[in-house]
């Protein structure tokens, strides 16, 4: 990506350490398309200032002309720009007593930067009830009837209706970001991520409420994976998961960054319509005792199709668009903005669990495709018979093991005998 910078200082959408109260859109966008497009939005959330902030902007905006990123980036130059930008700005803060003066300045970014909305969390939490009571109400009248319509096993049909309930719910807040993204651009234009920002910014009324629709669902799927789902091998990774994502929405929104937050979420929403809509074709593989082939072929499919979207969203895009964008365009925008550390070390975090998730994916793909072994769900926790947790029902306060058709062989043949 070839950066120029312009020599036309009047168009500079701010003068270094500039005081002067919040300028209005046409100004914050840089060019005349981009400020047609964020005024064409139907409303704006507006801005609460903190008691006793004027909102003004003390950030220094660099005048830079950052070219569209084009669909498929080279990832060694993004590596290479964004490993040298991080490590120019930790040396510009050593000796590591600097860092004393980097905490100072967060605490000023926090009094100066974030406007966090109580009311989202409380629309959140309502939000959160109301999914709740819909999978219940769904899963009773609808999914669990479904599955035993098909007569399948015992597991699959535990299994089926979070797996549904899941792919719906994704379905819809992916679309809902890939509208916005493609709106607004920010697949292609990275440099809106930042050129347009300034502390307070109006929030479009879309973004908004994907926000608030997603901490509300995140926070509904922390209270399923704890009293409502059956304990996975990654129970703890999804739990820091979970706390991570809503931290980063919130964030984002408080401190105005919700253009990379679409991102974002547009960027990790889709790999799991893939996985629960796979994970759901799987699950009537076997109906009535007898075996449906096509079934399993379908699910292998679908698979594939998410081990692809995986690799090309959350670890390719998601290095080269949000962390390029984050890591490295950021600092050429705006050099002294807030936050710089704190957000890319919640990002890199997010990469780690990504890629712990990604090693999960090639190792059930290479016993699928080399090894000729059935497709299943590896987190499952297996017990001492072979059968899988998530058939374990709770019935009035206590348990009972279903046996599944799926146990092992030998399990079966000690049984008949």
């Amino acid at each position: 990506m070839r950066l120029t910078r312009s020599a036309d200082r009047s168009r500079s959408l701010y003068r270094p350490q500039a005081t002067r109260s919040v300028p209005d859109l046409d100004r914050c966008t840089g060019s005349g398309q981009a400020s047609a497009r964020v005024n064409s939005a139907s409303s704006f959330i507006p801005s609460v200032p903190r008691p006793g902030s004027n909102m003004r902007n003390p950030y220094t905006l660099v005048n830079v002309t950052i070219e569209r990123s084009p669909l498929f980036p080279n990832p060694v130059t993004c590596i290479s720009d964004m490993s040298g930008m991080l490590a120019s700005e930790l040396v510009r803060r050593s000796p590591w007593g600097a860092w004393g003066q980097w905490l100072s300045e967060t605490r000023d970014s926090l009094e100066l930067s974030v406007n966090f909305d109580p009311g989202m969390i409380l629309w959140a939490t309502l939000i959160c009830v109301v999914l709740t009571l819909m999978r219940a109400a769904l899963n009773r009248r609808v999914f669990t009837p479904l599955a035993k319509s098909y007569k399948l096993t015992d597991e699959s049909v535990n299994k089926l209706p979070e797996s549904i309930w899941k792919c719906s719910v994704y379905l819809i807040t992916w679309c809902w970001s890939a509208y916005i993204t493609y709106d607004l651009d920010i697949l292609a234009d990275l440099g809106s991520h930042w050129s347009t920002w300034y502390p307070g910014r109006p929030v479009e009324s879309s973004i908004y409420w994907l926000f608030t629709f997603e901490v509300g669902f995140y926070i509904h799927y922390t209270y399923g994976m704890l009293f409502l789902e059956a304990r996975r091998k990654d129970f703890t990774v999804l739990i820091l998961h979970h706390i991570l994502t809503i931290a980063l929405i919130v964030g984002c929104y408080s401190v105005r960054f919700h253009i990379i937050g679409v991102l974002l979420i547009f960027i990790h929403d889709i790999g799991d319509v893939f996985l629960e809509g796979s994970k759901s074709i799987l699950y009537f593989k076997e109906q009535g005792g007898k075996a449906v082939h096509w079934v399993v072929t379908c699910a292998n499919i679908g698979f594939l199709l998410f081990a692809t979207e995986y690799f090309l969203f959350r670890i390719y895009w998601f290095v080269t668009k949000a962390l390029y964008s984050a890591l490295y365009i950021c600092l050429l925008v705006y050099p002294n903005g807030p936050f710089y550390l704190p957000f890319n070390l919640m990002l890199l975090a997010l990469l780690a669990m990504q890629i712990f998730w990604f090693s999960l994916i090639i190792k059930l793909l290479v016993k699928v495709l080399f090894l000729k072994e059935e497709l299943s769900d590896v987190r499952d926790i297996k017990n001492e018979e072979g059968e899988s947790e998530a058939a374990t029902l709770h019935v009035n306060g206590g348990t009972k093991t279903a046996k599944l058709n799926g146990s092992s062989k030998a399990h079966e043949d000690k049984k008949k005998k």
